[in-house]
């Protein structure tokens, strides 16, 4: 795949076997979808380990380095979610860089992808860049079983205190140089660390010896452009859920003295939610996760997951707690 943008958040960590379920629910339903909504943010991609040991690299590529010291990107870093600051320590042993995107070669988003964290030999960075940038990468985005490599090198903004999410996860550690190589044959992908990306190689360019390397396949890609519009809704229904679902249905807005409609029904829904979309906005309100409001309903978490994309559109939010406080505001629970 051929990067997006001219600066990236590369990270790597690992997740405990009992929170990886409800890790990648959280982070495909809410996290990374908050993420692309933030200006600047283009795509985000979680890979996981083939070892089934729960090791994830996670890369969003950003339009532009500034986006790393934006209003928007350090609100949502001080403000997590309810749900985000519950699943905040569960990412074990955190690398977060981020990055300036040193050169990017190929097209389109790989099966399984190469990471490379390693560091120049003092004094050789130009060369390394160079050879890297202007020999080896190019070459590898054209070969056969391969569609993309990549030169990353992390720049921390100056100045920069620790985030709230940061202190919640007890700190990160940083990489240095950072290589990505990805294609659609992952024997091709694994063999670069045997030829071209071998640990001697790369010393011979510049590099020093010691390097970190994983190999991941691809769990989800979102782009903004991905994001469910909130100006148009497909609310046809699903088989699972037409044993209780009827006539869409609304509550009635509080009114104030003089018989007009009080702050909290000042900002109106183009379109009412329907009795199931009303019942799950009950649930979330108290509290449940998308797995217990599944169970109390009686029906799938995939249905649930629908059901908030929905909800999400028609109150205009971002996630669960903006549909809380939204519901609040219109009386909805």
């Amino acid at each position: 795949m051929a990067l997006l943008g001219n600066a990236a958040v590369a990270m790597w960590w690992n997740v405990a076997p009992e929170a990886r379920s409800e890790f990648e629910d959280w982070h495909s339903h809410e996290h990374m979808p908050e993420r692309l909504r933030i200006p600047g943010f283009l795509r985000g991609t979680r890979w996981t380990s083939p070892s089934g040991e729960g090791d994830y690299f996670v890369i969003y590529e950003l339009a532009e380095y500034e986006t790393l010291t934006s209003k928007h990107y350090l609100d949502r870093l001080n403000n997590p979610t309810p749900w985000s600051t519950k699943m905040m320590p569960q990412h074990r042993n955190m690398t977060r860089s981020q990055c300036r995107v040193i050169c990017s070669h190929g097209g389109g988003v790989a099966r399984t992808l190469l990471t490379l964290r390693f560091s120049p030999v003092p004094g050789q960075a130009n060369r390394l860049r160079e050879r890297l940038s202007r020999d080896v990468l190019p070459s590898l985005a054209a070969r056969a079983g391969l569609i993309g490599a990549h030169l990353l090198q992390t720049q921390t903004p100056t100045g920069q205190a620790a985030t709230a999410e940061q202190k919640i996860r007890g700190g990160d550690a940083v990489a240095d140089w950072i290589l990505l190589a990805g294609g659609y044959d992952s024997k091709a992908v694994a063999a670069l660390l045997d030829d071209e990306l071998q640990e001697q190689t790369l010393a011979r360019h510049g590099a020093c010896h010691e390097r970190i390397a994983g190999i991941y396949r691809l769990s989800f890609s979102l782009t903004n452009k991905d994001l469910p519009s909130t100006s148009a809704r497909c609310d046809s229904q699903p088989p699972s859920i037409g044993r209780f679902v009827s006539q869409p249905a609304t509550r009635r807005l509080p009114k104030a003295a003089d018989g007009k409609k009080g702050a909290r029904g000042s900002r109106t829904m183009q379109e009412p939610l329907s009795r199931a979309q009303l019942r799950v906005l009950g649930l979330l309100n108290r509290g449940l996760t998308n797995q217990e409001i599944a169970k109390e309903l009686e029906i799938g978490v995939g249905t649930i997951r629908w059901h908030l994309n929905n909800i999400f559109g028609k109150l205009q939010v971002r996630n669960r707690t903006e549909a809380i406080v939204r519901a609040r505001e219109l009386g909805l629970v």
